[in-house]
């Protein structure tokens, strides 16, 4: 474990469970725990949230940098508007999480503007 403090954690499709820290992000098999940091390309180490999209996607919010998804191809996180000329204002704010009962995720900010 890269830390004692837990944020937010969550067990995916596969039986791994997914642990938020101060310190990073664990995958733990049963066995073994592998952590990401922001020496595996994470922009922050403090994971604020872990959540299980609807279609098994783990999501992590990071404190003031941003959501990203797990990639299982290339085993990283990763950020969603990489290479989008996109305004990323909103990522210098602590972002919320909801999970759509449809599917699919929603970030919004502390005055649920959504994001």
């Amino acid at each position: 474990m890269p830390s004692n403090l837990i944020y937010s954690m969550v067990q995916d499709d596969k039986g791994f469970l997914w642990i938020g820290t101060d310190n990073g992000v664990a995958r733990f098999d049963g066995k073994y725990f592998k952590v990401f940091t922001t020496d595996d390309g994470l922009p922050d180490n403090e994971i604020l949230e872990v959540r299980k999209e609807k279609n098994g996607t783990i999501w992590i919010n990071t404190f003031k940098q941003g959501p990203l998804y797990f990639d299982e191809a290339v085993n990283r996180f990763v950020d969603p508007l990489l290479g989008l000329n996109v305004n990323k204002d909103f990522i210098k704010m602590v972002l919320h999480v909801r999970i759509l009962e449809e599917g699919g995720i929603v970030f919004y900010s502390g005055d649920n503007e959504l994001v």
